[in-house]
């Protein structure tokens, strides 16, 4: 018997009705939320890289190229593969192939929330939080970044339950995100 070398309940509570793996990513389609994107590089400790919320319940996933086709039981959807793109050649590390805000996790959320973004450049990076009024009431991130998926967390001890705005900007793109604080 081949030993275990993580068990996906851990991360997951939802059943997973399909799991596919390309490269270092681990695609599961969890029934009624959607496809979670897993970075399975290190087998021991993966990483949660991504999130669709998908239409319907996701019975079944299947990855080629750049492209995700997600089934349920009476319609295909095809996404496009936001973490996948031509390998750097240097390093042999996958980009993003455009700019993304690919996950907030768990939302809604209680005191953190982990916030998930690809760069496919090198850029300039601004994240910040707004809340509904449109109030600035944190900066993540404001800083120079390396291509790739980068994660940071945002931690409401001090802010209100509410409905939030995550803003990614970086040189010609604005990116949002809602997300909902539930105390």
């Amino acid at each position: 018997q081949m030993p275990l070398l993580f068990d996906t309940k851990v991360l997951f509570n939802r059943m997973n009705h399909n799991i596919y793996v390309s490269n270092e990513f681990a695609y599961l389609s969890c029934n009624d939320i959607g496809i979670k994107m897993l970075d399975v590089s290190d087998p021991r400790n993966p990483q949660e890289a991504g999130f669709y919320n998908t239409h319907g319940h996701s019975n079944s996933v299947l990855v080629a190229g750049d492209l995700i086709y997600v089934a349920d039981s009476s319609n295909v959807g095809i996404y496009r593969n936001l973490l996948m793109s031509a390998p750097d050649p240097n390093n042999n590390q996958h980009f993003p192939t455009e700019f993304a805000i690919l996950s907030t996790f768990p939302n809604p959320f209680n005191a953190m929330t982990k916030i998930s973004y690809g760069l496919p450049v090198a850029s300039d990076v601004l994240l910040q939080v707004f809340d509904i009024s449109g109030r600035k009431v944190s900066t993540l991130i404001n800083n120079r970044q390396q291509p790739g998926i980068h994660n940071t967390h945002l931690t409401a001890d001090c802010l209100p339950s509410g409905l939030y705005f995550i803003r990614l900007e970086v040189p010609g793109q604005v990116l949002f995100r809602k997300i909902l604080l539930v105390k």
